[in-house]
């Protein structure tokens, strides 16, 4: 049978629904194609095109059918076979994507998107050198393809193919855009990631600021740079660049909540929690910002808020250890068979021990406790494990009624101070035998004996803050009057910078002899570690060495712990110093009963963010110390990578005042030129500006008084052509916006929050030097209702004219006042910025104005009359 033969008139309507697809506009090309395919049901350049609609708005399995149908219709085109795939790769059929991108590149091997493509599902499916293969195969066809570019880069990463991935990265550099400059610093991001996770921190910032470099805008970069400077102890650095990536990103998880964990890290737990709270605003059950919080109630004391939040650990990829799936969590119900089992480290383990007694109590039946090897001996010590089953491994075929983590009993005993627990400390026993044989092989030592445990744990940079620099603890290897003791075990040969010490390392196998070491020695010194845990669980007298950045346990402050009454806590300082609480500490030990640790460490002097407090930040600037929304697009994100916005324009502002003179700014938003006009004015001199945003006008009061600058009258008020009310749209500082971008109302036509509209002729000023206009659109009805002062003081006008339709009538009603007009547009960047930064997040972006000047003011060489 013949097929139907087209009509022109048909033909004529498929090619207008292309162009109208073309031209992106779906529905009325879709509709088309829809009504020719009811008349030609099996015509496949329209299935085709149907099929690319759907795959823009998402419909994928429609994208898929008709695809599939164009297949049928005609299954010897490339492209309807690189459409059907990338359909099924986004519904997560791999198998079906993998067929129709094979069938794509045998059937056009020129065609570089079908090769790119197939390199998506080989990696998505493992096959990364496979994957990596495809890739390359897109770039030779196609050396500028940026997507199969990044693709190569990130797959030869992986790989530790080093040319590969050079390779890729020296074609990216050459390429234009965002997509290519990202993928160049989501490479230097991830490489730096590698670095961190390997202790190389150096390295770790270097990646971190080549990714910086290489996309100004792109989160990841800052986000592990402030990570690596976090590390190292520059928690100046670290926070202004977590703060910088939340602004950049303030819908991605990982930039907000990393922004959370460097201000709870920092002990700054008011401003930690309230960024945590913000996001479970908005994700309530997301486990990051739940766990996070925990440890920010918890480090504050806050324990019966904080230990229902710390169960979110069991659905975070890296806790410590895996939640036991054999039978259903215990809630403390009573139990014929309850199994408790050790699920983080050994310190941890030794911690919760307290609890046990309270759980026994609460079961009612048969408990097993299950302990790492290390731990079997010295958890049949604990208080309340008379009758219990201890073991380091389940038998096989093991049954419970229930289970539960050591971790979670607080939050089942439901205690608000770890006093409170059934068994306070100490609650560990030793063997009194054991004990004596250790004191025996002491006795014939001079002095005190002060046991000495200086490592933690060995992997990781977490575990890396708990190893004590061998040279900070040179001091206690000669207190008069004591004998250093190692407690450690596991080394062979212990000794602290070439000093040996008394060795007991081959007496003691597991925390048993560990416990009976530390009863044979008048005191413990230990960093923060499970012989820490173990000391004070035994009730030794222990002064524990807290890094600066610890977990909740430590608490806050002071030098009591609530778990431990025989501790004392030493606390690092700020910025990484062990010198001055071991100097405390030798102090102590020497006998100096009015030395003691220093517990309570300073404030960072070079911190440039001062207060973090969602949704908004109080940071040093060059004018002052300024109050932001975190989430404006342009002036908060300058002002934290540059300290300074539009400083060109400020500074041809300042150049036209004097001290003494009088300048009004309208539209002040968060006050960057109010602030370089305050100063350039004096204190003799004065500033009246104007912001109508309720929100953005407490920000600017809150600057005007950190900053100490009391000549400036700030009103919260609208200027217009005529007195009366505006509208102003209500701001939600949480959400991201461009906060100096916002439009007023007239009273008869708008909605939002009502404010006073005012004319600047009523202020009846006696001068004026300098009058600054920004009211996004509106700036002719200001001028109209300064007409009279304008007439009279004939002050230097500057309004923001970024809007071609508005630049007519502006000049028009300027030069009927007499006044010459120039455009003036400076970049938002300038490489000598207050903060050094020397990456321009604003390129090709400029402040718009119009400069309007008498015949005795001259304009900037970089103007051009208007």
């Amino acid at each position: 049978m013949k097929k139907k033969a087209i009509s022109a008139s048909q033909l004529a309507r498929l090619h207008e629904a292309i162009a109208l697809q073309n031209q992106g506009r779906l529905d009325e090309a879709d509709a088309i194609y829809a009504d020719f395919l009811r008349k030609v049901p099996k015509h496949p350049d329209a299935l085709h095109l149907r099929a690319l609609i759907c795959h823009t708005r998402g419909r994928h399995a429609d994208a898929a059918r008709f695809a599939e149908a164009a297949i049928a219709a005609a299954p010897d085109v490339a492209n309807f076979h690189n459409t059907a795939g990338e359909a099924w790769r986004l519904l997560g059929d791999r198998a079906r994507a993998r067929k129709h991108f094979g069938a794509a590149v045998r059937l056009a091997p020129g065609l570089a998107m079908a090769h790119h493509n197939l390199s998506l599902v080989l990696d998505a499916e493992g096959l990364a050198a496979e994957a990596l293969a495809a890739s390359q195969r897109a770039v030779a066809l196609n050396p500028r393809y940026v997507e199969a570019l990044a693709q190569s880069l990130e797959i030869a990463r992986r790989l530790g193919d080093h040319a590969a991935a050079q390779a890729a990265l020296a074609q990216l550099r050459t390429c234009d855009g965002e997509l290519a400059h990202d993928a160049v610093a989501r490479f230097h991001t991830m490489t730096a990631r590698d670095h961190v996770e390997a202790l190389r921190f150096d390295d770790g910032i270097a990646e971190a600021e080549k990714a910086i470099a290489a996309s100004p805008c792109f989160w990841g970069g800052w986000t592990l740079l402030g990570e690596t400077c976090n590390e190292v102890g520059n928690h100046a650095r670290a926070e202004l660049c977590g703060t910088i990536a939340a602004n950049l990103a303030p819908d991605n998880e990982n930039a907000r909540l990393n922004l959370a964990h460097l201000l709870k890290e920092q002990q700054r737990l008011d401003e930690a929690e309230s960024h945590y709270r913000a996001w479970l605003a908005r994700q309530p059950g997301n486990a990051e910002a739940r766990f996070g919080l925990a440890g920010a109630l918890l480090m504050r004391g806050h324990y019966r808020e904080g230990w229902p939040l710390f169960e979110a650990r069991w659905e975070l990829p890296r806790h410590g250890g895996a939640k036991f799936s054999g039978a259903p969590q215990w809630t403390g119900e009573a139990v014929g068979r309850l199994l408790l089992y050790a699920e983080q480290g050994l310190g941890d383990t030794l911690q919760m021990l307290r609890f046990l007694p309270d759980a026994i109590r609460r079961a009612g039946g048969a408990v097993t406790l299950l302990v790492p090897p290390p731990l079997a001996r010295i958890a049949r010590r604990a208080s309340g494990a008379e009758g219990i089953a201890i073991v380091t491994a389940l038998p096989d075929g093991a049954v419970f009624d229930a289970a539960c983590g050591l971790m979670s009993l607080p939050g089942i005993a439901a205690v608000t101070m770890p006093a409170e627990a059934a068994a306070p400390a100490p609650y560990l026993g030793h063997d009194p035998a054991r004990a004596a044989h250790f004191a025996a092989r002491l006795a014939g030592l001079p002095g005190r004996k002060l046991g000495i445990v200086w490592l933690g744990g060995q992997a990781g940079s977490a575990n890396r803050r708990r190893r004590l620099p061998e040279a900070a603890l040179l001091p206690l290897l000669t207190l008069p009057g004591w004998t250093p003791v190692s407690l450690q075990f596991g080394i062979a040969k212990p000794e602290i910078a070439g000093h040996p010490l008394v060795d007991l390392a081959d007496d003691i196998a597991d925390f048993e002899d560990l416990a009976a070491a530390m009863k044979a020695v008048d005191a413990v010194v230990s960093l923060d570690s499970g012989p820490a845990h173990l000391a004070g669980a035994l009730g030794v007298p222990t002064w524990i060495l807290v890094p600066w950045l610890h977990d909740w346990r430590w608490g806050l402050g002071g030098e009591r712990s609530d778990w431990y009454p025989s501790a004392t806590l030493v606390r690092q300082a700020v910025g990484g110093s062990w010198d001055a609480p071991i100097a405390g500490l030798v102090a102590l030990l020497s006998g100096h009963a009015d030395a003691s640790p220093d517990d309570a460490p300073g404030a960072e002097g070079d911190r440039v963010i001062l207060r973090n407090e969602f949704p908004l930040v109080r940071a040093r600037c060059r004018d002052g110390i300024v109050t932001m929304p975190l989430f404006d697009r342009y002036i908060t994100l300058s002002l934290l990578l540059y300290g300074e916005y539009s400083p060109r324009e400020a500074a041809l502002l300042s150049s036209w005042l004097r001290p003494g003179d009088t300048a009004v700014d309208v539209g002040a938003n968060l006050g960057t030129l109010t602030l370089a006009m305050a100063r350039a004015v004096g204190n003799t001199g004065r500033v009246i500006a104007f912001e109508p945003q309720t929100s953005i006008h407490a920000c600017l009061q809150q600057t005007l008084a950190d900053s100490g600058i009391g000549h400036v009258e700030l009103h919260r008020r609208a200027v217009g052509a005529t007195a009366g009310h505006a509208f102003v749209p209500r701001l939600d500082l949480a959400r991201p916006a461009n906060f100096g971008g916002v439009s007023i109302a007239d009273a008869d036509e708008g909605d939002g929050e009502e404010v006073e509209l005012a004319r600047l002729d009523d202020l009846d000023l006696p001068s004026c030097r300098l009058l600054k206009i920004d009211v996004e659109g509106r700036e002719l009805n200001v001028l109209r209702g300064a007409s009279g002062l304008i007439a009279r003081c004939r002050p230097v006008i500057v309004v923001e004219c970024d809007r071609p339709d508005r630049l007519a009538p502006l000049l028009a009603f300027l030069r009927e006042q007499g006044y010459r007009a120039f455009r003036h547009e400076p970049p938002l960047f300038d490489a000598t910025n207050f903060r050094n930064c020397p990456h321009d997040a604003f390129p090709r972006i400029v402040s718009g104005n119009l400069l309007a000047l008498t015949e005795g003011d001259e304009p900037p060489a970089d103007a051009r009359p208007a």
